[in-house]
C-alpha cells in the first residue's frame, strides 16, 4: 500500500511539473510573439509627442515572418508573357521608353513595362472604346459577388491566366496568387479587378482591371502583374512594426521641416506587403528578381509610406 501511495505522489508531481514546463513554455512564446503591453503604451504616447496618432490595438499583433523571393528575369520575358495571352504567334515586337509592345499574327495587342505594367486588347477591339466599357460597368453595372457560380468559367479563366508563369528554375512551394477584389456586371460583358499576392501577402500596387466576355474570353486587360516564377527563398530578420514605426517618426520629422508634412496624422493601417526590385543584369541577359517584404504605413489623410522590411528603407515617400 505504501508502495502504490509513493507512485501516485510521484506521478501527480511529475505530472505538476510538466504542466508548469508547459505553462513557461507557451509563456516565453508568447513574450517572443507579442509586444510587451508597456512597451505598446509607451510607443503609443511617443509617437503622440511627435505628431502620430494610433492606438495599442493597431500594435498589439503577433511578429510576423516573411521570407525574401527570388525570380529569374530572362531575357525574353515579354515575349514569353505574350504567348500567355494569345495562342496566335508574335508578328512584331516594338521597344517603347518603358518597354515594349508586341502584335500578334492575329492583331492581339500587347504592351509590357519594365515597372510590369501589362496591357492587352483583343484583335477587333478599340483601346478608347474598351477604356470608355471599363468605366461604364464599374459606374453602372451590378456589382457581383465574386464567388458566384455563374462566374465560375470567369474566375477560372483568369486564374489559368494569372496564375501563370514564365521562367525556368526549381520553384518554391510559395507562388503568386490572385485575389479577386471586385466584379461588376453589365449585359454580355464583366469587370473584373484584381489583385496579386505573395505568400498570402499583396505584391504593392500589383493590380489589373480585366474586361471578359461571359464565357470568359479575355478582351482587354491593363495594370500591373508579374509573372515571374519563384524559384528560391530566404530568411531574414523583419524589422517589427515598433521599430518601422519609430523609422517613420524621424521620416516624418525630417518632411515637417521641409514643410511637407502635417502636424498631425492618424494612423489608417499599418500592414505587410511585397515589393519587387531587380538585381544587376548577368552575362547571360539575365537578371535576378527579389520580392521583398516591405512595410505599407497608411493614414487617414490619405498619406501612404512604404518601408523594406529587411532594410528599412524608404521605397515610398
Amino acid at each position: 500500500m505504501r508502495w502504490n501511495h509513493i507512485k501516485t505522489v510521484t506521478i501527480c508531481l511529475l505530472l505538476l511539473v510538466n504542466a508548469w514546463l508547459i505553462f513557461l513554455l507557451a509563456e516565453r512564446h508568447i513574450e517572443r510573439t507579442y509586444p510587451d503591453p508597456d512597451v505598446l503604451q509607451n510607443t503609443v504616447e511617443i509617437l503622440a509627442r511627435d505628431g502620430i496618432f494610433l492606438t495599442a490595438d493597431q500594435l498589439n499583433q503577433a511578429h510576423p515572418a516573411a521570407d525574401i523571393y527570388a525570380a529569374v528575369l530572362q531575357e525574353d520575358y515579354y515575349e514569353a508573357a505574350a504567348a500567355l495571352f494569345s495562342a496566335s504567334p508574335i508578328d512584331n515586337v516594338f521597344p517603347t521608353p518603358r518597354g515594349v509592345r508586341i502584335l500578334t499574327k492575329a492583331g492581339d495587342s500587347l504592351s509590357f513595362g519594365s515597372d510590369y505594367s501589362v496591357s492587352y486588347l483583343r484583335s477587333g477591339e478599340n483601346r478608347g472604346d474598351m477604356a470608355n466599357l471599363t468605366e461604364q460597368i464599374s459606374t453602372r453595372g451590378e456589382k457581383l459577388s465574386p464567388s458566384s457560380m455563374k462566374l465560375r468559367k470567369i474566375r477560372q479563366s483568369l486564374k489559368d491566366l494569372l496564375e501563370a508563369y514564365v521562367g525556368s528554375g526549381g520553384t518554391v512551394a510559395v507562388g503568386t496568387r490572385l485575389t479577386f477584389d471586385e466584379i461588376y456586371g453589365m449585359g454580355d460583358h464583366y469587370l473584373v479587378r484584381c489583385s496579386q499576392t505573395v505568400d498570402g501577402r499583396p505584391l504593392l500596387n500589383h493590380r489589373v482591371s480585366v474586361v471578359c466576355s461571359s464565357d470568359g474570353e479575355l478582351l482587354y486587360l491593363d495594370g500591373t502583374w508579374s509573372f515571374l516564377s519563384l524559384v528560391r527563398n530566404y530568411s531574414a530578420p523583419l524589422y517589427d512594426r515598433i521599430n518601422i514605426l519609430f523609422i517613420e517618426k524621424d521620416t516624418v520629422a525630417e518632411i515637417r521641416a521641409e514643410g511637407g508634412a502635417a502636424d498631425t496624422l492618424t494612423l489608417e493601417s499599418l500592414t505587410l506587403c511585397y515589393v519587387p526590385a531587380s538585381a544587376a543584369e548577368g552575362d547571360d541577359g539575365e537578371r535576378a528578381v527579389y520580392f521583398s517584404p516591405a512595410w505599407r504605413i497608411a493614414y487617414t489623410d490619405g498619406t501612404v509610406r512604404v518601408y523594406h522590411g529587411i532594410t528599412g528603407q524608404l521605397i515610398v515617400k
